[in-house]
């Protein structure tokens, strides 16, 4: 029996225009050029990766929480005739962004925006909107998950620092 791996849940940085794709549907594959700072050590993810979605400026909110599994790594070419249908991004968009590198395409499930976005600098004392993307602590995704629609918020309260 193989045991199943516990990959940490993971804030990442996305333009806004990328972010409400996602949650309209029609952006299913996400591409990245490093796939969560190397978590997955040269083995493809079976299971999939809780991702937080910041929305990057102007928005600079949490907005909403999907999954990722890294399907394969390539050339933005060969990536766009495969996933471009459904990557949510142009050609001559991914091109530029994956220059002469290989990017990871990975696919996106359960979207689910947050019934009320989160201000991070006002729940997270001293935020800094990652790069690319950066760990949650455990208290970080307990906070995080209250903004959920599914989340009971009649039994506890969001959590502030004062």
């Amino acid at each position: 029996m193989t045991a199943t791996r516990h990959y940490p849940d993971v804030l990442l940085s996305i333009k806004p225009c990328y972010v409400e794709a996602i949650f309209s549907g029609t952006k299913r594959v996400e591409f990245r050029k490093k796939v969560l700072n190397g978590l997955f050590m040269g083995e493809l993810l079976i299971d999939p990766v809780d991702v937080y979605l910041y929305a990057s400026v102007p928005v600079k909110r949490i907005v909403g929480v999907c999954n990722l599994t890294p399907l394969m790594c390539d050339y933005a070419d060969s990536l766009f005739l495969k996933y471009g249908a459904v990557g949510g991004i142009s050609r001559q968009a991914l091109a530029k962004y994956a220059g002469a590198n290989k990017v990871w395409a990975c696919e996106i499930g359960d979207a689910e925006t947050f019934v009320q976005s989160c201000d991070p600098c006002s729940v997270f004392r001293g935020f800094v909107p990652p790069q690319n993307m950066r760990y949650c602590t455990e208290k970080e995704k307990q906070t995080l998950r209250r903004y959920c629609s599914n989340y009971d918020t009649d039994t506890e309260e969001t959590e502030q620092y004062e």
